[in-house]
């Protein structure tokens, strides 16, 4: 629905995997996972532990806009 939102975040993704009973080696294949994101714009393709931090960073400002986030006032009866 549109209160939800889902983030993908492919961290350090391989090419390439060796076939746990064959021992062929196949190449990876991680588009199945673009549409688990409630938005293209919500995939992101990370390699570094500094994109990582960048990326988690603009997710949390994303998502204090999406949850219209106010910081915290003392209300008083």
């Amino acid at each position: 629905g549109n209160d939800l939102r889902v983030y993908v975040i492919k961290y350090r993704k391989q090419d390439k995997y060796k076939n746990m009973i064959s021992g062929e080696e196949k190449n990876c294949d991680y588009s199945y996972l673009n549409s688990c994101a409630s938005d293209p714009a919500h995939v992101y393709d990370i390699s570094t532990e500094s994109e990582l931090k960048s990326a988690l960073k603009t997710i949390a400002t994303d998502l204090k806009t999406f949850a219209n986030y106010q910081t915290a006032k003392l209300v008083t009866r």
